[in-house]
């Protein structure tokens, strides 16, 4: 375990320290293609430099504590939490510490949302009335990009590793402190939580679970934000009779693979976005739903919980949405002092 997460942590100081993503310019005429660039460049550091001259401050802090720091305060905490004897870390405290890590671990994701959002805004492309010329803005993901995503999905599952091995463990010293009563639970009736509270507080509980996860289904489908291209590129040079495009999640997620068709790296990129950030959550809310329905012995009760709280742990939306949030105040304050 330790040995994983020190590789995790060097993957993401490799990440924070070089190149994430490059922005190209493709001329093509005829079938030949020329290739300028790269004309604009991002990492971490450049990232924070430049949000911090433009005075692009809500960006500058979260790129800085929770896709720089973050992660590797969490590592860190882990590691400790894993070697640290009982005498100087409690096994409440244990636990209690291991949680906030796995629960507030995925918001070291909001980078790369907001790395989308740029990279779906910068990439551009016109093409002449004849079909024979084209200029393409092509922004490129690099390794170290694809490091950074590699290393936050591999911390996620050490969050989860730490906080299940915790709990294994405490449950075995519950139950050779007492072996009767996991005995006496496994001979009751089977029953659902709803019926612990009434008919009317069962039904509105169970109504807030379909709800829930039928906005995080419909707000995923449908365009959330648009970005809008101005300027004298788009006005005379691109001639873009239509400067606005408008993305939600899905369509953001999807557009990474449309625009490089059969490129393993944007299938993989677009897999972790749609898994955190849109399958993960509905399944959540499906899970919470059985749970409170589904009558289920104690047991399987707990079961199905933990699988509610690490499900939970990975669930990315509050993440995206943050990040759209914050690229809508400031993102165009961003490309202003870029371009």
């Amino acid at each position: 375990f330790p040995y994983v997460a020190l590789s995790t942590l060097l993957m993401l100081i490799y990440a924070d320290l070089s190149l994430g993503t490059l922005i190209n310019l493709v001329f093509t005429h005829k079938g030949h293609v020329v290739t300028i660039g790269p004309a604009f460049t991002f990492s971490m550091l450049g990232c924070l430099r430049d949000t911090l001259l433009a005075g692009c401050y809500l960006i500058f802090f979260l790129v800085l504590c929770f896709s720089g720091l973050w992660p590797m305060v969490k590592l860190f905490l882990l590691v400790w939490a894993w070697q640290a004897p009982a005498h100087r870390l409690s096994i409440e405290k244990r636990g209690k510490l291991l949680e906030f890590l796995d629960e507030y671990g995925r918001f070291g994701f909001v980078d790369t949302w907001m790395a989308m959002f740029a990279i779906a805004g910068y990439r551009l492309k016109w093409t002449s009335s004849d079909g024979q010329t084209s200029m393409l803005v092509e922004p490129v993901a690099t390794l170290p990009f694809y490091a950074f995503i590699g290393a936050f999905v591999v911390s996620v599952v050490l969050g989860h590793i730490a906080c299940f091995v915790h709990r294994r463990a405490h449950m075995c010293d519950r139950t050779a402190a007492s072996t009767e009563l996991p005995a006496q639970e496994e001979k009751l009736q089977p029953r659902a939580l709803c019926t612990s509270v009434s008919l009317f507080e069962a039904h509105v509980l169970a109504v807030v679970f379909i709800l829930s996860g039928t906005l995080v289904f419909v707000g995923g489908m449908l365009d959330s934000f648009h970005m809008k291209t101005e300027g004298l590129v788009a006005s005379f040079v691109l001639d873009m009779p239509d400067p606005t495009r408008k993305y939600g999640l899905v369509t953001l997620a999807t557009a990474i693979t449309d625009a490089n068709p059969g490129d393993l790296g944007a299938i993989a990129l677009r897999s972790v976005l749609m898994l955190f950030a849109f399958i993960i959550p509905l399944v959540v809310m499906l899970a919470f739903l059985m749970l409170w329905v589904i009558p289920l012995r104690k047991s399987s009760q707990q079961a199905l919980l933990t699988a509610c709280r690490s499900l939970y742990a990975c669930s990315a939306y509050d993440v995206f949405v943050l990040a759209l949030i914050v690229s809508r105040n400031e993102m165009g304050l961003l490309s202003e002092y870029l371009v």
